[in-house]
């Protein structure tokens, strides 16, 4: 285990802190002779770019804690509206399925995890069948009573879902 400390006069900013600390530990751990085979980080812009450019062997996934906090302000956000106010009572659900989905998919495979992630939209109108050739039906039991969603009040859900890339969980 390898820590580094960096201080701001280091770099031109605060801002650049975070991609300085994982720039030096990961040299640290490449000078041990540990090859790094994958990394798992937050949204960082410029860690992702880093990875990007100069760690291209090195698989780079986001942490799904960091992509269901992004969903949950998002569904915060919706729930302000009135329309929308609804899927409040879903917030936990569709947390919970994010973390399923990407629990579920072992092989990590994008098109799999954004099957099963968009079958979310049927399962909130109470549909649960022919979601798609990859996920074509939900895994669970009989679904407990609920307030289901009318089939076209999904239109902002929908822009949520589509928002939330499975490229790097």
């Amino acid at each position: 285990m390898d820590f580094q400390l960096i201080q701001s006069n280091e770099v031109a900013s605060s801002y650049h802190m975070e991609k300085e600390g994982f720039i030096r530990g990961v040299t640290f751990l490449q000078n041990e002779g540990i090859e790094v085979q994958e990394i798992v980080t937050d949204r960082h812009i410029t860690i992702r770019k880093y990875i990007n450019d100069e760690l291209k062997a090195v698989k780079h996934s986001f942490h799904v804690w960091h992509i269901a906090k992004g969903v949950a302000k998002k569904i915060d956000k919706l729930t302000k509206m009135s329309e929308c106010a609804i899927v409040g009572a879903w917030r936990k659900s569709i947390n919970n399925h994010l973390y399923w989905v990407a629990q579920s998919t072992p092989d990590s495979s994008r098109e799999v995890m954004a099957a099963k992630w968009l079958s979310l939209l049927n399962h909130l109108k109470n549909v649960h069948r022919g979601h798609s050739a990859l996920f074509p039906k939900c895994l669970h039991r009989t679904p407990s009573r609920r307030k289901w969603l009318k089939p076209g009040s999904l239109g902002m859900l929908q822009n949520l879902f589509n928002d939330v890339k499975f490229a790097n969980i």
